[in-house]
C-alpha cells in the first residue's frame, strides 16, 4: 500500500474515533446552542442559546411557523446569532438570522 493511502486511512480512522467518542471533529464554530469544551472537545450545551434553539422548535411544530416566518421573528426579537455573539459577523440588509443559520 501506499505510503499517501497509509495516512489517508490513518487520519480517517482518527476522525471516526474522535467522533465514536462525542469529541467536535469538524472544527470551526460549534452549532448554535453549544459550546466547544476547549479541554474534552466535546459539546457541552450553552443554556442560553438552546433556549432559542427550543422556542424555535415551538415555533414550528407547535406554531405553525414556517422558516422564513421563524427567521423574521429572531431578527424582530433581536436574538443575536452565534456569530454576532461572537463579533464575527457582518449584519447585511438589517438581518442576522439567515434561512441556513435556521435549517
Amino acid at each position: 500500500m501506499k505510503q499517501s493511502e497509509e495516512a489517508r486511512q490513518h487520519a480517517f480512522a482518527g476522525k471516526m474515533r474522535a467522533a465514536l467518542e462525542g469529541r467536535w471533529i469538524v472544527g470551526g464554530t460549534p452549532p448554535y446552542g453549544y459550546n466547544l469544551d476547549p479541554q474534552t472537545k466535546m459539546l457541552v450545551i450553552n443554556e442560553e442559546e438552546a433556549q432559542v434553539v427550543r422556542m424555535m422548535y415551538q415555533w414550528l411544530t407547535e406554531g405553525g411557523l414556517s422558516i422564513w416566518q421563524i427567521q423574521k421573528r429572531l431578527n424582530g426579537l433581536d436574538f443575536p446569532t452565534k456569530f454576532a455573539r461572537l463579533g464575527k459577523a457582518k449584519r447585511n440588509s438589517g438581518c442576522w438570522w439567515s434561512y441556513s443559520n435556521i435549517y
